[in-house]
């Protein structure tokens, strides 16, 4: 009896050993800590049996490559559900970078990941274009151009840089620029070559285009010769 059981204990201790081999040497998936634990647990008093002690510093070494590699998945795990909150394209960079060293390519987490990584650069890119339209028409003082830009810029929540201010100064400028050439156009029509010649100083301080000062200025030697 005493034969007996030692050998069934022998052939059960085999087998613990066969079994922590055969774990270690499998695909590992997400199980694999958790049944190479069990395995180690039931491997007690393997050491007597040939390769038992090594097959239990093999399995020990493994499962410690386990449980570091799993901390790093779960932190990079954390590292891409603050990218995805953040919407940010750098940080989703980093941690998508993160996530596939780790091997969480076929997450569900990282898809997500990518896909508003995808969607965060084609949004950054369209508010760069955006900002970028409206530093040239600050920088050209255009009216229409700044305008629209300043539009772009606020439907995209966009800071505007004070071009507010600007805009207004502008639309100032436009409103007197206008009002001198209605002026201008009054006093050509009148044929009056003083209230001409007030008009067109008047519309050289408002910019009036120097295409229309000089017509009417040559309006006026018509007028004087005549």
């Amino acid at each position: 009896i005493l034969q007996s059981t030692r050998r069934r204990i022998r052939q059960q201790r085999q087998s613990a050993v066969c079994e922590l081999q055969a774990i270690i040497e499998a695909p590992r998936d997400d199980l694999f800590g958790q049944t190479l634990r069990s395995a180690l647990e039931a491997a007690t008093g393997v050491e007597e049996i040939e390769g038992g002690v090594a097959a239990v510093h093999a399995a020990q070494a493994a499962l410690r490559d386990w449980e570091l590699e799993e901390q790093q998945r779960g932190e990079a795990k954390m590292a891409l559900q603050f990218a995805i909150r953040r919407g940010e394209s750098s940080p989703l960079q980093m941690a998508l970078r993160e996530a596939r060293q780790t091997g969480l390519e076929d997450g569900m987490l990282f898809q997500e990941a990518s896909r508003l990584l995808k969607q965060v650069v084609e949004r950054e890119t369209r508010d760069a274009d955006a900002v970028a339209k409206l530093q040239i028409a600050i920088r050209a003082r255009d009216l229409m151009a700044l305008e629209e830009a300043v539009e772009e810029c606020s439907a995209r929540g966009l800071p505007l840089q004070q071009s507010d201010c600007l805009l207004r100064s502008l639309r100032e400028e436009a409103r007197l620029r206008d009002y001198a050439r209605s002026d201008l156009l009054s006093a050509l029509k009148s044929e009056d070559t003083t209230r001409i010649r007030a008009a067109v100083e008047r519309g050289r301080e408002a910019n009036v285009d120097d295409d229309e000062l000089r017509h009417a200025e040559a309006r006026v030697e018509e007028i004087e010769v005549a």
